[in-house]
């Protein structure tokens, strides 16, 4: 009796680019996500040329290259795809089980543009105590606290209980409104200045899912005056409804994942993208504009949707900590402050500092966090790019105001 061959497992594509074998420019492609084992080291997808020599066929070669990883990184099974001239050509085997390897793809001589994917296995896995979780955050299941979002159709549900235990803001709100929607009051997050850095505001990264639901809702782009179209599917009548402002709803989920797992995801700062880390494998790119930062921050974060899509995506340790800063949750807080702290490069640690608004300029735990690694780093924070950019924009604006004034006088103070 023949055996059927095995069914492959499903797979999410993690990364694609697309390489013109007669534009040098494209055959570099660096790679960074936002999860294991590619969060470390340098990775990156290269396109060799075919050599030129009388008599002899050597084919074009796409390569998976990295280096750099830590020894702890757990490997995963991987697929490198590569259309070339109407046939796909891939080698598949587990990924980042060695600290340095490179995967070669050969395409033979191709005359137009190579597509080239990355994909990994989906998770074969049982469901957490966070996947759990999130079933509950995001339906309305023995709990009767609505949280709605300006501009956003989405909702999140908790329980009133368990707000008013883990934050005194929360408890005094709860105790002082009322239970229904036409007694009502708005839950305001401080009122700071109009963060522009994504890091404090993720409302970036939930465009995707407005659009999904609205198009599950078939909700128009620019609905008509009437009939009146529902803005959010309908909530139980025996929710206390909050709008909730000045904080994003991926934000707000992050947090109440905390609430009810004690675990929280931290995506990595945009500024790291901006101003990345000297790479052990040469790459001929400069710092990246802020506009190519936050885009590439997007895309390092996008494929965990598709490979973890129960769960809470990924929160900036800054947007998190306003929330937790204002909710008074100190061991929220405290997390977000610890994962400050571990973002921080040498590179983008004066980006933090210096770039206006400041953070640090608002919360004095978030400049001290910041100062003290720029202090135990300085060797190599003065002579950063972030750094000369940071001297640069104080000269043309006439010197320092007073919140970089006093970070500088701290700073030169441990170091001459």
């Amino acid at each position: 009796m023949t055996s059927l061959p095995a069914t492959p497992p499903p797979r999410v594509a993690v990364f694609t680019a697309e390489v013109d074998p007669h534009a040098p420019a494209t055959f570099v492609h660096p790679i960074r996500l936002a999860f294991p084992p590619f969060a470390t080291g340098d990775w990156r997808i290269t396109y060799s040329a075919p050599p030129t020599r009388p008599g002899r066929y050597e084919p074009a070669a796409v390569k998976l290259r990295w280096a750099g990883l830590a020894d702890d990184i757990s490997a995963c099974n991987a697929r490198l795809a590569v259309e070339a001239d109407g046939e796909t050509h891939s080698v598949e085997m587990p990924v980042g089980s060695q600290r340095s390897c490179e995967w070669i793809v050969l395409v033979g001589r191709p005359s137009k543009k190579l597509k080239v994917v990355l994909e990994v296995d989906e998770p074969q896995e049982e469901p957490t105590a966070v996947d759990r979780c999130m079933a509950i955050i995001d339906q309305a299941q023995v709990i009767d606290v609505c949280l709605t979002f300006p501009g956003d159709r989405r909702t999140l549900f908790a329980s009133s209980a368990l707000l008013s235990a883990a934050s005194p803001w929360w408890d005094t709100y709860l105790r002082t409104t009322g239970f229904f929607e036409d007694s009502m009051s708005i839950a305001h997050t401080p009122a700071e200045p109009g963060w522009p850095d994504s890091d404090c505001s993720d409302d970036d990264e939930d465009d995707g899912a407005h659009a999904d639901l609205a198009a599950e809702l078939a909700i128009p782009a620019s609905p008509p005056p009437s009939p009146p179209t529902r803005s959010r599917p309908l909530i139980p009548p025996h929710m206390r409804i909050v709008p909730i402002t000045g904080t994003s709803y991926r934000t707000y989920r992050a947090f109440l994942a905390w609430l009810f797992t004690g675990t929280v995801s931290f995506a990595p700062l945009t500024s790291s993208f901006q101003y990345p880390s000297s790479p052990s494998l040469p790459l001929p790119l400069g710092p990246a504009s802020p506009t190519a930062a936050a885009a590439q921050r997007r895309a390092a974060l996008a494929p965990l949707r598709a490979l973890h899509p129960s769960r809470p995506h990924p929160v900036s340790p800054k947007s998190l900590y306003r929330l937790a800063h204002f909710l008074d949750t100190p061991s929220l807080a405290s997390l977000c402050l610890s994962a400050l702290g571990d973002a921080l490069t040498p590179e983008c640690v004066a980006h933090e500092l210096f770039a206006p608004p400041a953070m640090g300029e608002v919360y004095d735990e978030v400049w001290d966090v910041e100062v003290r690694y720029a202090e135990d780093n300085w060797d190599d924070v003065r002579d950063s790019e972030a750094m000369g950019a940071a001297a640069e924009r104080m000269r043309n604006e006439g010197g320092a105001g007073a919140h970089e004034l006093a970070t500088l006088l701290r700073l030169s103070g441990i170091k001459a």
